[in-house]
């Protein structure tokens, strides 16, 4: 089976949340954070320090929000 997986479409690739994943890569991006994917803005990464994954954590949790998807 292929495809792209349903978190992905939402995190990466659905034009619907344009802007507010715009915002959020912003966020990632000032956080120094080159290797962005879906595993990371899901899971983080046991290499980062702590409250960088908790900076990534609150970043994609307020990308849901704005996105109005789950309200």
């Amino acid at each position: 089976m292929g495809g792209i997986d349903v978190s992905e479409t939402f995190l990466v690739v659905c034009k619907n949340y344009y802007n507010a994943r715009n915002n959020m890569f912003n966020q990632l991006i000032m956080l120094d954070l080159v290797n962005i994917d879906t595993n990371l803005l899901l899971c983080g990464d046991v290499h980062l320090p702590l409250q960088t994954n908790i900076n990534i954590f609150s970043v994609v949790h307020k990308f849901i929000e704005e996105s109005t998807r789950f309200t």
